[in-house]
């Protein structure tokens, strides 16, 4: 005798289980390199600003790294909704916004590993290296976020198309209640017909007795 076939819902769980925390991994992994990125740029115009003007220079090199990161933030769930939303126009529009926020944010990596590897010139390239994948490895993780979340709105959104109503099509559960109902609402109105017929052929008492006197 061949092997009993494994459970399908166990199967099924650890499939969408799997899904979940491959999704997660990617939230925590693409914030992970936008903080990464945060901090070497902090460290960056620290030093940029602290000749220039060394009473704000703390406060200038906090700024400037929250502010870039939460522009690229902000066009990651942007880029997602447009094309989540069947918007291609206006999705590939903030996608070129975010490919250009990522482009000056490797720019300013490449500028710090020269800083940095002239200190150290042995770790030169190791840097350049180290910095520049936590630039394109984020922007990265943000396509597959992108692709992940239009992928999954499609299915919905496609059906709600086909219905011409704006709303999702029916499920074979929704088709299946409908039926039921249908039924039930027949036969009801067959026990009411019945009943009225009854009711019309049924004597009442003392029917055809004339009154006595």
């Amino acid at each position: 005798m061949g092997k009993p076939s494994p459970n399908p819902s166990i199967e099924q769980s650890f499939v969408s289980f799997s899904a979940n925390q491959s999704a997660l991994v990617f939230v925590l992994a693409t914030v992970g390199t936008f903080i990464m990125t945060g901090a070497l740029q902090y460290y960056f115009y620290l030093g940029v600003f602290g000749d220039v003007v060394q009473n704000l220079a703390f406060l200038f090199a906090a700024l400037i790294p929250f502010i870039i990161q939460s522009v690229r933030f902000a066009f990651l769930m942007a880029t997602s909704r447009h094309f989540s939303l069947g918007d291609r126009g206006k999705g590939f529009f903030t996608l070129i916004g975010s490919i250009g926020v990522t482009a000056f944010c490797g720019y300013e990596m490449q500028e710090l590993a020269n800083t940095w590897g002239a200190l150290f010139p042995e770790w030169a390239g190791p840097l350049f290296l180290v910095f520049e994948f936590l630039v394109w490895g984020g922007f990265v993780l943000e396509l597959g976020l992108i692709i992940a979340v239009a992928g999954t709105a499609a299915p919905a959104r496609e059906g709600a198309e086909g219905t011409g109503t704006g709303q999702p099509a029916p499920t074979a559960a929704d088709n299946e209640h409908l039926k039921r109902l249908t039924e039930t609402v027949s036969q009801l109105a067959l026990s009411v017909q019945e009943l009225r017929s009854q009711a019309g052929t049924a004597q009442p008492p003392f029917a055809g007795n004339g009154a006595t006197t």
